[in-house]
């Protein structure tokens, strides 16, 4: 069966050379089109989703809809400390299908070769990550590849930088995705983003064990 899909899918997949560039073909099946959208709004979310909503934002000042984004702003400061807690879980944002074609698209799978201990805390490192980071957003930021399947109990959060959190719009949409600013900013190492009382208690958000 797969050999037949695979053979359906080379009938409909040559190249068409355009002034002697090999561009993508215009006939092959729509699941290819539909993980190609995929990669593509997150290449574009990461290539100008911050500077982009930021100039539109600054635009709304400028028109009748200023109240956008005087919220947006006055969000950002009040909702300040949520990237630094772990977040703003929505498990459900983890399972859309869009993460599912993103994931056909290279592919990706993960695959476990040891269980880990939903009662305890870890640190996992990604090298190299590449400038997007699509890889670790796939298998932490989703379940895409059934990381909650293949390891119960924990509950993965990715560390990005800080500036994501700065751009309106853009910060909330990043963090539905469980992508928070750090753990526990580098197990409080780092002061300039922890409340006083936070960092006396050397705990946030998802990392309460750490002391």
């Amino acid at each position: 069966m797969d050999n037949e899909i695979y053979s359906h899918e080379r009938r409909h997949s040559h190249k068409v050379p355009v002034l002697g560039v090999e561009i993508a073909p215009f006939r092959i099946p729509f699941h290819r089109r539909l993980e190609t959208f995929a990669i593509l709004q997150w290449t574009l979310t990461f290539l100008i989703g911050g500077f982009g909503l930021t100039f539109f934002s600054l635009y709304l000042l400028f028109t009748s809809y200023y109240w956008v984004s005087f919220l947006a702003y006055t969000w950002i400061i009040i909702d300040r400390w949520t990237p630094s807690q772990g977040g703003r879980r929505f498990s459900w944002s983890r399972r859309w299908k869009i993460w599912e074609h993103m994931r056909n698209f290279f592919p990706v799978e993960l695959h476990k070769t040891a269980d880990l201990d939903p009662n305890q805390n870890y640190i996992i490192a990604f090298h190299p990550h590449g400038i997007l980071a699509v890889g670790a957003f796939i298998h932490f930021g989703t379940e895409a590849t059934g990381f909650s399947k293949l390891f119960p109990g924990i509950k993965p959060s990715l560390l990005i930088l800080r500036g994501w959190f700065f751009f309106p719009f853009l910060r909330d949409y990043v963090m539905i995705a469980e992508q928070v600013l750090s753990l526990c900013i580098l197990l409080a190492k780092v002061t300039y983003m922890i409340p006083p009382a936070m960092y006396q208690d050397r705990r946030c958000g998802n990392c309460k064990n750490f002391s």
